[in-house]
């Protein structure tokens, strides 16, 4: 039976970590929401490219000092230099599920998809995102609804644990707009271990549009 310390402990313990998902989101929030102010601006001032897919029918800006790569019309990354020394920092992917895969709704398929991107193995442990530390819908500036959400990440190695927090993941809902598939949408996020970038990733998530809504 715990005693009272063990369970002051405990709820000491689960409040420090609301208090880092929240942290966290306001993070994020306001680095979009300084982005959606510069909107106001000047093209000139802004200083941005556009993305454009045509496969998919979709849209976003990213600063004209960074760069882009695909490896298809699905997956694209926005970071910095070219070639073998392009150093990925934003994510942009496409996801669709098909006739087999069963969701009961866009917020679990895009948890699902959010963690087989923090889901990897190696040769000295693996990591594993197997829980939603938090998540909030919401509507961008330009119309579309998704869900900016966090994920519990455990990293095993043959002689350690750790936790930690993988996000911010940004699922944008564009299923109407698909055809063919119950659900599809457009999943931002830090690839691998790279360090975040709020501004970037505020940038990018903040300005994708579909080319004919």
């Amino acid at each position: 039976m715990l005693c009272s310390r063990h369970v002051s402990f405990m709820k000491a313990g689960r409040n420090i970590w609301l208090s880092i998902f929240l942290a966290l989101i306001i993070i994020f929030l306001a680095a979009y929401a300084a982005y959606v102010e510069r909107q106001g601006d000047t093209p000139a001032a802004q200083n941005f490219e556009e993305y454009t897919n045509t496969t998919y029918g979709f849209t976003f800006e990213y600063p004209q000092a960074n760069t882009i790569e695909s490896t298809s019309p699905q997956y694209v990354a926005v970071g910095e230099g070219s070639g073998s020394a392009f150093s990925a920092q934003v994510a942009v992917n496409v996801i669709t599920s098909d006739a087999s895969e069963h969701y009961a709704s866009f917020e679990q398929f895009a948890f699902a998809q959010g963690e087989l991107q923090c889901d990897a193995d190696g040769p000295t442990g693996s990591v594993r995102c197997p829980s939603i530390a938090s998540s909030t819908p919401f509507q961008s500036s330009t119309g579309l609804s998704g869900e900016l959400f966090y994920l519990n990440q455990v990293t095993t190695t043959s002689t350690t644990t750790e936790r930690s927090i993988k996000g911010p993941f940004i699922a944008y809902n564009l299923s109407k707009s698909a055809s063919g598939s119950p659900y599809s949408g457009v999943l931002i996020f830090v690839p691998g271990s790279i360090s975040l970038n709020e501004e970037l990733v505020a940038i990018v998530a903040g300005s994708v549009q579909l080319q004919n809504p």
